[in-house]
């Protein structure tokens, strides 16, 4: 069975619909039950799930996404709805004004709304963080308009996949469709990739396709043919990360075009997996739909999977919530699904970040200094001003990206944003994020921001656009934190960061 055979045959008949969807979900359960032979599935590492009963049954819950509100929104398919789960288990529901317009994929757009497909509607909709609902006709006859996304112009992104075409719509409800170059593709889902461009996947045809902001449309052919590539996502390390569960695989696909897989350890041949997202902790996530499991790749291709307590529940959409764990959607269940990941939580704990540009890009530290325990009072002459990269800033850095093409700041670390503006210790527009352990990061040269004060934000989370060639990051109070020197106002303690790097000054 494949994912395509529930979406390609959507019918405008609401009865003729779930009637498909009864069959598609009994021969999937049969399938599974069929190649359900021992597997292994990680039994040493201890992750726990907590599962929440949706309020009405039959909802057949679908995609989620993290909110800009510090909230979890999702579709619910069959009662044509839009939830929000809170992340305490809370669950409100909005009905869409469309009859049988049928949400399929949701995303959260740049003005703070929620957007998403409403697939036999042909409609894309737009509901605020309080539940008012507008909706937006497609201007292609039944397109039926599939994955979502935000793009980094500011401006969401979608599918068409039985028109064959990628659409853009404005925060203000206009419309533009580009044709795709293959013929009877089926694009599916669509991320904004780390390169500033869109990509999506081409179910039909088995490539990756990445389609610029000004509608110019580049493929790529997987190597392993009748893929069917589903899910995709931008990753922590830079790349696209992709479900092709047709071939049991996890696809990585470079900015350039370089794929390679890797195999799914539990045998997923025809039993359908599709959501994937990055997760809080640096790796991919994804769902296993055939086989009840979710799974989890590292950037290296190692795969582990953990099953769902509920079983034949059908996890299918998957991202990572405001609280650091990651969520899915059981299909099947009615249910909102949470991994709860281990935290990095504790006073005692340093501070492990990520650059602030994306993972793997080379950067420079142009000015500033790193892991300088020794200095005197008077002792800290790296920066120009004294004040700024001194009594304030226990540890500051200039860091400049070495692909200046690279304008997005991303977050260091977990926390959440208490500050945005001018920075007065900085002298310049950023942002204030108090980490988990309570200490307070300031990332400076902001030209727009993606985050509003009061948002909780993860690890490789888009913060906003940088200004300058450069970006301030400096961490205040540092000497309150760890046991190294306790009390010392002018301790000094090394923060790590991943990817390559230079040093300089």
């Amino acid at each position: 069975m494949k994912k395509r055979k529930i979406a390609k045959r959507f019918v405008k008949s609401k009865n003729n619909v779930l009637l498909l969807i009864a069959l598609i979900l009994i021969a999937s359960v049969f399938l599974a039950s069929l190649l359900r032979i021992p597997f292994s599935i990680n039994a040493k590492e201890k992750i726990t799930i907590t599962e929440f009963l949706m309020p009405n049954e039959n909802s057949m819950p679908y995609n989620i996404i993290e909110g800009t509100d510090g909230n979890l929104w999702f579709t619910e398919f069959d009662l044509n709805k839009i939830g929000r789960i809170t992340p305490h288990g809370k669950i409100t529901e909005f009905t869409i004004p469309t009859e049988f317009g049928l949400p399929v994929d949701i995303t959260s757009g740049a003005d703070g709304n929620m957007w998403f497909t409403e697939t036999v509607g042909n409609k894309i909709g737009r509901i605020t963080p309080n539940g008012e609902i507008t909706e937006f006709v497609v201007p292609t006859h039944d397109s039926r308009p599939y994955g979502i996304t935000r793009g980094q112009d500011g401006n969401i992104w979608f599918t068409e996949f039985q028109a064959n075409k990628i659409g853009r719509i404005t925060p203000s409800g206009s419309i533009t469709e580009f044709v795709i170059p293959t013929e009877f593709s089926q694009p599916y889902d669509i991320t904004a990739g780390p390169d500033g461009n869109l990509w999506f996947t081409e179910n039909n045809v088995n490539k990756i396709g990445k389609i610029t902001s000004t509608g110019e449309i580049t493929e790529f052919v997987i190597p392993t043919s009748g893929s069917d590539p589903f899910g995709i996502t931008s990753g922590p390390d830079g790349n696209l990360w992709f479900t092709s569960c047709e071939a049991n695989h996890i696809g990585r696909i470079t900015p350039s075009g370089t794929i390679t897989e890797f195999s799914i350890p539990t045998d997923n041949s025809g039993s359908q997996c599709f959501g994937i997202a990055s997760g809080p902790d640096g790796n991919v996530w994804f769902t296993e739909f055939g086989f009840n499991n979710i799974g989890r790749i590292t950037p290296n291709g190692t795969i582990t999977e953990f099953m769902v307590p509920t079983q034949d529940s059908s996890p299918f959409g998957i991202t990572t919530g405001p609280d650091g764990n990651v969520w899915f959607t059981e299909y099947s269940e009615n249910k909102i699904g949470r991994v709860n990941l281990p935290s990095d939580k504790g006073p005692e704990r340093d501070v492990e970040l990520l650059s602030p540009f994306n993972h793997g890009v080379k950067w420079t530290v142009f000015n500033g200094y790193l892991d300088n325990r020794d200095q005197s009072k008077d002792g800290c002459g790296v920066g120009e001003n004294a004040l700024d990269h001194c009594r304030n800033q226990l540890f500051g850095l200039d860091m400049v990206p070495d692909q200046q093409n690279d304008t997005d700041i991303l977050t260091p670390g977990n926390g959440k944003v208490t500050f945005r503006g001018k920075l007065p210790e900085e002298n310049c527009i950023g942002v204030r994020i108090t980490l988990d352990n309570g200490l307070n990061m300031n990332i400076c040269h902001f030209a727009s921001f993606n985050v509003n004060q009061g948002n909780r934000v993860l690890r490789g989370k888009l913060l906003g656009i940088r200004s300058s060639p450069h970006v301030h990051l400096s961490l205040d109070d540092r000497y309150r934190i760890g046991t190294l020197c306790p009390g010392q106002e002018r301790c000094f303690l090394p923060v790590p960061f991943d990817g390559e790097h230079t040093l300089e000054g």
